[in-house]
């Protein structure tokens, strides 16, 4: 929410004060930008004139005096900053996330759902059948928790040229006891056309920080039943409908390949399916999203070596991308109706789990091939795909963690995209780009399709190409074979930059998120009536 001037401050977060007027473009800058370098080095900029002025990180508030709040000019940080192709709108958008990952990028997550033991377990495993689809409600005390540990941000004096500093003491009255001191927020200064701007960056900074900590929810933290009362908690705060299928509901509508990937745990799968449906929005076709929610990958029966195994918590990264990316699109009202489905397992190796060589039959009634228990990712993805493309969507996104040989191919910090139709394709790199996120196009070549065909009569497709190259691609064409021809699909393998870091000392991103937001927006005029 943004706070202005006008309203007591709240008891932690950010405040706006708004200072004037200013006329200036809207966010038509974004047809100008075209690589993404150009937007991170943009954001490189920022961060380092904000913590020159100073504004400084958590882990950091010893430079400069305590004090209760700063205060950033946003219009005279955008002039110090500015370039020739980018209007004051973007720049306020970019120095409002900025500044709200400053705040918070040393603390500690959000407290997530409690570790979970044997009898909360065995609880699990005998829920009540029936029917859990239900409308998130916003709980009676629904102000966000901050997370611990955040101190306030120091404020600088007079800039050293004697210039107005974009940070500076605020010392106007409305700081005093009449309106609530924030002693662990900033103040930022903006002309009243601004302000939209500035709360969208603040939006994409806090969906971005919101799937960090969604993502790194350990294993005994995160079930799958205990991740999906998470993903609702989140979505209830911003209004998206909620629907969650339990193991008996999946049993019965034949989610065949989502619960073959959690036979293994005593955690059963859930299917969380959120819907966002803005006013005036009824007869148009959504868009649809699909991320990949693997609360924990031990290998299953084809079970990883333990140093494979560290990090696999993140494994449900796509999950908690879409689910933020949701949140902030309601938050920001987008007038696109969206629908999002989230499977949720846990692939383990326990007495009930697929074994290599079984036939499962998926919800589309294609039959799969498990060859390796450790390719799941596509395995779950495929019933959520498939009922996905059954709302007759303008087009269908799914985001995971899935290939290794994406991070072979592109390095670390890309994600690959992949996809039927290249003008989503496109829309998928343009907001990218626009975004600083960088993604780059990987081939659907159907010369490999072969190599997810089974050769048995009894199945359709395998999980393992069979190959050790191109598993980027096959994992896709595995992907597409659950997507109706001529439905707009585009597949983004995010498992590099999904992540920062490695082994124990990795940590999620929250990459996609500000893509995401940015290109279903952009979608509004892709597809239309049902």
């Amino acid at each position: 929410m943004i706070w202005t001037s006008h309203a007591p401050a709240p008891a932690h977060g950010v405040v706006l004060e708004a200072t004037g007027l200013a006329h200036l473009a809207h966010l038509a800058h974004l047809a100008h930008l075209t690589d993404a370098t150009a937007v991170e080095s943009a954001r490189a900029t920022v961060t380092a004139a904000l913590r020159e002025a100073g504004l400084h990180t958590a882990a950091n508030p010893a430079a400069g005096p305590t004090a209760d709040r700063a205060a950033i000019d946003v219009q005279a940080l955008a002039e110090r900053v500015a370039h020739p192709g980018w209007d004051s709108c973007w720049w306020a958008q970019l120095i409002a996330d900025v500044a709200d990952e400053l705040l918070h990028e040393s603390g500690p997550h959000e407290t997530g759902p409690h570790e979970t033991g044997p009898d909360e377990a065995r609880r699990d495993r005998a829920a009540q059948p029936g029917d859990s689809r239900q409308r998130a409600e916003r709980p009676a005390d629904s102000r966000q928790r901050r997370p611990q540990g955040a101190a306030g941000a120091p404020l600088a004096g007079e800039h050293p040229t004697g210039e107005r500093s974009p940070v500076q003491r605020s010392t106007s009255q409305r700081s005093t006891a009449e309106h609530p001191v924030d002693r662990s927020g900033i103040v930022l200064h903006a002309p009243q056309d601004l302000t939209g701007a500035v709360h969208r960056g603040r939006t994409l900074s806090a969906a971005a920080r919101q799937a960090r900590a969604l993502t790194d929810l350990r294993a005994n933290q995160a079930t799958p039943d205990s991740f999906a009362r998470a993903l609702t908690d989140l979505a209830g705060q911003h209004g998206v409908d909620v629907d969650v299928r339990d193991e008996d509901q999946l049993r019965r509508e034949g989610f065949g390949a989502v619960l073959a990937v959690g036979a293994g745990s005593p955690h059963p799968p859930r299917l969380v399916s959120l819907a966002w449906d803005p006013p005036g929005s009824a007869g148009q076709q959504p868009v649809c999203l699909v991320g990949k929610g693997v609360t924990f990958d031990s290998g299953g029966l084809s079970l990883k070596s333990p140093a494979a195994m560290v990090g696999m918590h993140r494994d449900k990264a796509g999950a908690a991308v879409v689910t933020a990316a949701v949140c902030a699109m309601a938050q920001l009202a987008l007038p696109v109706p969206v629908r999002a489905f989230l499977p949720l397992a846990e692939n383990m190796p326990g007495p009930l789990a697929t074994r290599p060589g079984d036939i499962i039959t998926s919800l589309s009634g294609q039959r799969i091939e498990i060859v390796d228990t450790d390719f799941e990712g596509r395995v779950l993805m495929a019933d959520a795909l498939t009922l996905a493309a059954r709302h007759h969507p303008r087009a269908l996104i799914d985001v995971a963690t899935l290939t290794y040989q994406v991070v072979t191919a592109l390095g670390p910090q890309i994600a690959g995209v992949l996809g039927s139709d290249g003008a989503l394709v496109e829309a998928v790199l343009s907001a990218a780009r626009s975004c600083g996120e960088p993604m780059w196009p990987l081939p659907l070549a159907a010369r490999y399709r072969t190599q997810v065909l089974s050769a048995s009569a009894h199945a359709h497709v395998r999980n393992h190409p069979g190959q050790d190259n191109a598993r980027a691609i096959t994992a896709a064409l595995f992907l597409a074979e659950f997507v109706p021809p001529g439905l707009p699909w585009a597949h983004l393998d995010i498992s590099g930059p999904a992540e920062r870091g490695s082994g124990a000392d990795a940590m999620p991103t929250g990459f996609g998120v500000r893509t995401l937001v940015q290109l279903v927006e952009a979608l509004s005029t892709f597809g239309g009536q049902s």
